[in-house]
């Protein structure tokens, strides 16, 4: 169990550093994106 927690708390640093790297640019893509779906 002790690893599973460790594994978890990984994931959680890398998703934010994911968040910091490219999050705004990714949210931009993807508002873009729904807006051609919308048109």
């Amino acid at each position: 169990m002790p690893k599973f927690v460790e594994y978890e708390h990984v994931i959680r640093k890398l998703e934010i550093l994911i968040e910091k790297k490219f999050g705004p640019s990714m949210e931009d893509n993807q508002s873009q994106i729904f807006q051609k779906r919308d048109k």
